[in-house]
């Protein structure tokens, strides 16, 4: 929307790993936007790559920081600008002020959106040692809730994963983790069903904790102080979004001081990507420039300066001979 109000032609490629949803915007779009405004280019991996090998003003790109480098890298060919808005594993920072009640449901719902399949879910959450088992209770309460006790899987209220091949990888991240699952842990890959879990503790440079999870698994990581998670979250790659619980915003305000990410949101996850006044995007491997509201319109604009001077004057001083007198005057200005 943003690029076409800016007066741009697009050429959208919908994912092919949702080949439904792309055949359906594919027929529906002609009839509400103006065919010469946006075409609908259905196809998988190679269609991409041959769309990157065509000239256009800009590039936008939503998905892995893996296919980024792709993109960038082929839009680097032809000097094109990007928008990157890729992923990551964003944190979630539990103060010793955070209400624990309104904390466990917020992250439970962050997991519970689409399953877990957002760009800005929480991917993983620092706690201390006395806050966490009570938060990880009062999560698995609010997971109960949603789904009014039943299974994940028989709730209409949860999504299912993508694909089958996604189910499986997130069956993988839930073997090996060097952790204690502390409720969850059910996959069911032929159904694409994954239950909400707990994973407290597993091993730093486990998959579960080196990739992003896209799905309902939340790894529970017990530190000492805000200065040990701010250190682990550092030592990482820049998150696309960060979240800091916690009362006392003098403790809010120096977790988001210490640390880098693209967006960041205090007592809630998620929602800071709806205000279209605040502009959004990641930073690092996290993606590359910003979007939603004005951001947008400026993103998908070029910015062209003009100067319009009148015939009238046109002193004699601009132009040589460069007398002693001229060098003079010049000085005099300058």
């Amino acid at each position: 929307a943003a690029a076409i109000s800016a007066g741009n032609a697009v050429v959208a490629k919908p994912s092919e790993i949702a080949p439904a949803t792309s055949a359906l915007l594919a027929e529906t779009l002609p009839r509400y936007v103006d065919p010469e405004a946006i075409v609908v280019v259905e196809g998988d991996a190679q269609v991409a790559t041959e769309l990157l090998e065509q000239r256009f003003d800009h590039i936008f790109y939503t998905g892995s920081t893996a296919v980024g480098r792709i993109v960038y890298q082929a839009a680097a060919r032809h000097l094109t600008p990007v928008t990157l808005e890729l992923g990551g594993k964003s944190p979630v920072f539990v103060d010793p002020s955070a209400n624990l009640d309104v904390t466990a449901r917020r992250l439970a719902w962050g997991k519970w959106l689409n399953a877990g399949q957002t760009c800005v879910a929480p991917d993983y959450v620092l706690v201390t040692e006395d806050q966490r088992n009570e938060l990880i209770d009062k999560m698995q309460a609010a997971f109960a809730d949603f789904s009014k006790g039943a299974a994940a899987g028989e709730s209409d209220d949860f999504s299912s994963i993508v694909s089958r091949h996604h189910a499986g990888r997130l069956a993988g991240l839930l073997d090996g983790h060097g952790g204690t699952i502390a409720f969850g842990g059910t996959v069911d890959v032929a159904g694409r069903h994954v239950e909400p879990t707990v994973i407290v503790d597993p091993d730093l440079d486990s998959p579960v904790m080196s990739e992003e999870i896209f799905g309902p698994i939340l790894p529970v990581i017990t530190v000492d102080s805000t200065d040990e998670a701010v250190a682990l979250v550092n030592s990482r790659p820049k998150p696309l979004a960060l979240y800091v619980f916690a009362e006392d915003r003098n403790a809010a305000d120096a977790v988001l001081g210490a640390t880098s990410s693209g967006g960041a949101c205090v007592n809630h996850v998620v929602l800071h990507i709806t205000p279209p006044n605040l502009p959004f995007g990641g930073v690092g491997e996290a993606g590359i420039g910003r979007y939603h509201g004005q951001s947008g319109f400026d993103t998908f604009s070029n910015l062209k300066s003009v100067m319009r001077k009148p015939t009238k004057p046109d002193p004699s001083i601009l132009y040589p001979p460069y007398t002693g007198l001229k060098e003079k005057l010049i000085r005099k200005f300058l």
